[in-house]
């Protein structure tokens, strides 16, 4: 049963869209505890969705924190694409960052390079069984991800309601 709802929480955590970081605060936590067993969230819906990015990095710093491979590190930033100024948040995986580096430097210098996301493609699997194993490791990980779905799905059914179910 721990596996299948590792898998789950995995596939919701490497396929669900996210949005933007924010500056909402849920209830501390006791200085003893882990992890928040609940946060309640009033308001706004960017209040809800600061809040389930922020149960996000909490995972992501400790996952960087308890993972020995540093080209699966994961980073997240508030970024704005290119021809807009509307930032979006985006993760981005190491090693795929690295990818994105060298292919900028290369178009730069007129030179050749494999393009970044075909790299990220390659390594996607090994990342995956790389995320599976160190949380599988730390159980504390599945509690952070537990609370950052939690609040992900709480977020989507408070936008759905406002969209009139849509």
């Amino acid at each position: 049963m721990r596996h299948g709802r590792l898998r789950t929480v995995l596939f919701l955590m490497t396929t669900l869209p996210f949005g933007a970081a924010g500056a909402l605060q849920g209830p501390a936590a006791p200085d003893d505890a882990k992890t928040i067993d609940e946060v309640v969230v009033t308001g706004r819906l960017a209040s809800l969705r600061d809040a389930a990015a922020r149960a996000e990095d909490r995972f992501y710093d400790r996952y960087n924190e308890l993972n020995d491979d540093r080209q699966f590190d994961m980073h997240c930033v508030s970024e704005a694409p290119t021809g807009t100024r509307l930032a979006q948040r985006t993760c981005r995986i190491a090693y795929y960052e690295q990818a994105l580096e060298l292919e900028s430097r290369a178009w730069m210098e007129a030179k050749t390079a494999p393009p970044a996301y075909s790299i990220y493609l390659l390594r996607y699997d090994d990342y995956r069984k790389h995320l599976a194993k160190v949380v599988a490791t730390h159980p504390e990980l599945m509690q952070l991800l537990e609370e950052r779905n939690r609040l992900q799905q709480r977020y989507e059914r408070e936008l759905k309601r406002r969209r009139g179910g849509r």
